[in-house]
């Protein structure tokens, strides 16, 4: 039997904010296999899948502030940083350093 390495879809987030509702590109993968290039294939196509399957028009990705490479791995899939958009994750505590997220989301005019 195969190992479960962490989980790579297509969301809706259970919080109210700004952008929401929205459909969220979102990944976690276990430490040991970061930095292989599976977030990234496995967030692209997701967005093809929602893109050519789903019709989705507009998606969106975010992530703590300080975490760079899951920043990357947005930009790497052609989503573009919405600093107006950018917020506080409800879900995390005031004061702790990972409340402040940014969001990514799709250029609506490329469809």
């Amino acid at each position: 039997m195969g190992e479960m390495i962490g989980f790579i879809g297509l969301g809706v987030p259970s919080f109210e904010a700004h952008f929401t509702p929205c459909i969220e590109i979102g990944w976690r993968l276990a430490a040991r296999y970061w930095n292989r290039g599976l977030a990234t294939e496995g967030a692209a196509a997701m967005l093809r899948h929602g893109r050519e399957e789903l019709g989705l028009t507009d998606l969106v990705s975010f992530t703590a502030m300080p975490n760079l490479p899951s920043r990357r791995v947005m930009e790497k899939i052609g989503l573009v940083h919405d600093a107006v958009g950018d917020f506080d994750h409800p879900r995390v505590p005031e004061g702790h350093w990972l409340r402040r997220h940014v969001l990514y989301r799709t250029r609506r005019w490329e469809f």
